[in-house]
């Protein structure tokens, strides 16, 4: 339940976030969210058109919130290493249940599909050029790289929410060791 004061858009976005946290999309209804809110239709109404509206601003709020905030902290270092690996500890350490929950609404609606799509292809981007600056590759190679480690967020996501850090780490280890590997044949030897 809310204050008892008048729900503002930013409200019932963010719960419909939690809603999306707590039990996945099967109860993303006008009726279920007035419900958990305490508040009628009309209000409901007053900010979005309908299910679909609210729909796409909870999916809007996931990526500004959980998406761009982490690629935003994560570029804020100077070195590219570094960057890396504040952003693969904040992607860690978020509350995944809400992607998860948005993910699986892009199964069944188009639009939030897309939306999905292009986040991925910005989280990608990101990290092509950070492992590319970090790890001296070519944006063929960094983009081959950014795709194993999406790929395996993606993967941890699905089989241990709980605990994706403890999932990824030897795989991120050993994604890791091939990297410093490759870039330790590719530095010019010392002249003897």
């Amino acid at each position: 339940m809310r204050n008892r004061g008048r729900m503002k858009y930013e409200d019932w976005v963010e719960l419909g976030a939690e809603g999306l946290r707590q039990s996945g999309p099967a109860p993303f209804t006008v009726d279920n969210l007035c419900a958990r809110a305490g508040r009628t239709k009309g209000s409901f109404y007053h900010h979005f058109e309908g299910i679909q509206v609210f729909t796409m601003a909870v999916v809007r709020h996931w990526i500004e919130h959980e998406t761009d905030i982490v690629a935003r902290a994560a570029l804020k270092d100077e070195a590219p290493l570094e960057k890396l690996r504040a952003m693969w500890r904040l992607t860690a350490a978020t509350d995944h249940r809400l992607e998860l929950g948005i993910r699986a609404m892009a199964l069944t609606d188009g639009a939030i599909a897309t939306l999905v799509a292009d986040t991925d292809k910005r989280r990608e981007a990101i990290m092509t050029g950070l492992l590319g600056a970090a790890y001296a590759l070519d944006e063929e190679r960094a983009s081959n790289f950014a795709r194993l480690f999406h790929a395996l967020h993606l993967s941890a996501q699905m089989r241990a929410p709980e605990d994706i850090a403890g999932f990824s780490r030897g795989s991120v280890r050993t994604l890791v060791e091939l990297l410093e590997r490759e870039e330790k044949t590719r530095k010019p030897r010392a002249r003897t």
